[in-house]
Formats: C-alpha cells, sequence, structure tokens
C-alpha cells in the first residue's frame, strides 16, 4: 500500500486524483488531504436543492461533485479529508471495515469515536465524519471527512435551503447535528500536528509508503479536472431532472411559478403573473438554473433590485 498527503487544496484537482488512481493504478491506496472552502455533493443529489447557492456565491465557495454516492459535505481548510484505494473481491463495500482505522485512531486520542449504522462516525450524538463510497470494477473508493475546527457557522449557512422548493428523485441530505473533533481534545492540537498524527497511524497500521505523482500522473489528473470536475455538465448537468416551485409576492401581487430542469437547464416555465413586467421570465427557458446565469438574462431588462429579488425567488 501507498500513502500520499496531497499538497493541493484545489477540490477539483483532488477529487480527481482519487479518481485517477482508482481507474489507472493496481496499487492501494490511502490519501489524505485538506480543501479550501468549498461544497461536494453526492453523485446522486440535485446539487441546487442541497446548497444555498446565494450564500455560496456570495463568499466565493465552489461546488463540486464527486463520483461517490451520499449527502451533500463542506469543506474548508481545518476539515481533513481520508481516501482508501483498494483492491478487493466479492462484497467490496463494506464502510464499517474501512472506517475502522480512522474510529481506531481517534479512540487512541483518547475520543469515544464510534461508527453509526447511518456509515458515519460520532461521538456521542454529534457527527465528526461523513464516509462514502464508489466501486470500480474490483476496486473501491471509501473517502470520508474529518471536521477538526471548521467553521460549523459557514456550514450551516451554505447547507441551508428550502427544500420545499423541488421536487425530484434525486438523493436527499440527512442532516444531523455536528461538531468538530478539536473539542473533544483534553489537550489542543493544531491542524497540522492532528493531520501528521494520523498520516503516520495510517502508514504504520497499513504499513504503507510514500507515494509520488509523476509528471505522467499530473498531466492526466489535470486533463481530468479540465474534461470533467470543473465542468457544468458534471457539476450541475448531472443533477437528475426536478422541478422547481415557488410563490412570492411582486408589485402588491401574489406570483407562483413552476418550470422543470433537465440537465441543469430551465424547461417549461409556468407563472400566473398577470404582471406584464414579468414577460421576461420566459426568457429564462434554455438558460441554466444558477443564480448567476439568470441574473445575465434577467439583467437585461430589470434594475439591480429587482433582478437581485427575483434571483432570490428562483433558487
Amino acid at each position: 500500500m501507498f500513502i500520499k498527503q496531497l499538497n493541493s487544496k484545489n477540490i477539483f484537482f483532488n477529487l480527481a486524483t482519487e479518481e485517477y488512481l482508482l481507474k489507472n493504478k493496481e496499487h492501494d491506496f490511502v490519501l489524505l488531504y485538506a480543501n479550501e472552502s468549498c461544497i461536494v455533493v453526492g453523485k446522486h443529489q440535485n446539487a441546487m436543492a442541497e446548497i444555498n447557492h446565494l450564500a455560496c456565491e456570495k463568499e466565493g465557495i465552489p461546488i463540486a461533485r464527486r463520483i461517490s454516492g451520499g449527502g451533500t459535505v463542506y469543506h474548508d481548510l481545518q476539515n481533513l479529508n481520508f481516501a482508501f484505494l483498494l483492491t478487493v473481491g466479492n462484497n467490496p463495500v463494506n464502510f464499517r471495515k474501512y472506517s475502522a482505522p480512522i474510529v481506531d485512531f481517534l479512540n487512541n486520542l483518547g475520543i469515544a469515536a464510534e461508527f453509526s449504522p447511518r456509515n458515519d462516525i460520532f461521538i456521542g450524538d454529534k457527527k465528526i465524519s461523513g464516509n462514502a463510497e464508489h466501486v470500480f470494477k474490483h476496486r473501491v473508493l471509501h473517502h470520508g471527512t474529518l471536521l477538526f475546527n471548521s467553521s460549523l457557522e459557514k456550514l450551516n449557512s451554505v447547507l441551508n435551503v428550502r427544500l420545499e422548493k423541488y421536487q425530484s428523485k434525486a438523493v436527499q441530505s440527512v442532516r444531523r447535528n455536528v461538531a468538530n473533533i478539536s473539542d473533544f481534545l483534553s489537550e489542543p492540537l493544531t491542524f497540522e500536528k492532528f493531520s501528521l498524527l494520523l498520516l503516520n497511524y495510517l502508514k504504520n497500521h497499513h504499513q504503507a509508503k510514500e507515494y509520488s505523482l509523476s509528471e505522467s500522473d499530473f498531466r492526466e489528473i489535470d486533463a481530468l479536472v479540465q474534461k470533467k470536475y470543473q465542468s457544468m455538465d458534471w457539476n450541475y448537468g448531472y443533477s437528475p431532472k426536478y422541478q422547481y416551485k415557488n410563490s412570492f409576492i411582486f408589485d402588491n401581487q401574489d406570483i407562483s411559478i413552476n418550470f422543470d430542469v433537465e440537465k441543469g437547464i430551465i424547461k417549461n416555465i409556468k407563472t400566473n403573473a398577470p404582471n406584464s413586467r414579468l414577460e421576461a421570465l420566459y426568457l429564462l427557458e434554455n438558460t441554466w438554473h444558477l443564480p448567476t446565469k439568470i441574473s445575465e438574462i434577467l439583467n437585461k431588462t430589470y434594475d439591480t433590485k429587482t433582478t437581485r429579488f427575483l434571483v432570490d425567488n428562483l433558487v
């Protein structure tokens, strides 16, 4: 087995590294990395229904989609991500088995961490780690988060959405009360020290050797970033078909609007709007269902304040 702490803080590069090593190497790997602030949605999720996009745009937080299932998570530089990429036999899905070294490590730090029936890691009634898996042929990717000292205020802000506006068969996240590992330590640790301790623990546990990405590896990973992980088609277009419904008051009138979204694109707009000022809403057909793209269209007709109000009610 090989072990690697990735230097990159870029979510797109790090997710691409996982997929590249999973699908193009036969060796077993353990990866550790931290990302700049970002949101990561599960493969089968509706990215719009899981995220407060207006808050994300205000904070400049990117959204990425991973190849594994499960729910949406928030990352920042105080959240440590781990990934096991393993060649396995039959029955490759085994959350408890692959999470065991992480639970043992936390226990060795004096933290009463436990694996939960929902494939998460808890300390008491607080979730400190979410886990997900993806199987590719005879290999499995098991990866997860470790909230060390993340901004829980920002986490709650960017993951706060009105789910009733979205109707689809997409996988929805199960919201849990979360906490930081640092709050349960008997003695303070820096994030860097915590990361190093886990790296050394996993290296000894798996008798792993250090791995260095080659120039060829970097080229292939960068190509995957450009082709897939930074693309609108993957991050938004891969979302299952859904219907958006909302109602609001505009010029003292009750307005309702609904439309379909297919591969991230707005279709079949229907509204009861009697106000001629809202005719421009129909121009949103065939536009990406994203605040920035909607704003680009509506800014051609409305002033900034009106555009902002309408965008708030269309996502």
